[in-house]
Formats: structure tokens, C-alpha cells, sequence
């Protein structure tokens, strides 16, 4: 299985750039991690599965789950 990248994702041009642009406020690289659940998260809205403002909701859930742990 072929290392998942930008340029051999499935998901539109303008995805690729809004990931590009994502990867351009940290310092380091995106984990492979990242990068795929980045690209999953934009398949699925291509794809119709969901909405722009529900994987926005979703995120942000996780966000706050998240600062709720650390406490």
C-alpha cells in the first residue's frame, strides 16, 4: 500500500489546497495521522455523507472532549 500523500489523495483540488493551507500554520509536517483523517473528513463531505457544519460540529465535540479530559 502506497504512503498516503496530497498529490495521491482521492479528494478534489480545492480539498488538497484547504489541506495544504492547514498544514502551513504549524511548524512541522502533518503526522500521517493528520493527513488522513484531514483527507477522510473531506471525502465524506464530497461525498455527501456529511456537511461542512457537521464535521465542523464533530471536531469541535472532539475539541471539547478533549480540553474536558485535561481538566
Amino acid at each position: 500500500m502506497n504512503k498516503l500523500t496530497l498529490e495521491n489523495a482521492d479528494i478534489s483540488e480545492h480539498a488538497k489546497q484547504s489541506i495544504a493551507s492547514v498544514g502551513l500554520s504549524y511548524d512541522e509536517p502533518l503526522s500521517s495521522a493528520a493527513l488522513q483523517d484531514l483527507v477522510d473528513t473531506f471525502k465524506r463531505i464530497e461525498s455527501g455523507e456529511t456537511t461542512y457544519d457537521q464535521e465542523d460540529d464533530r471536531l469541535l465535540s472532539e475539541w471539547r472532549e478533549a480540553k474536558a479530559r485535561e481538566g
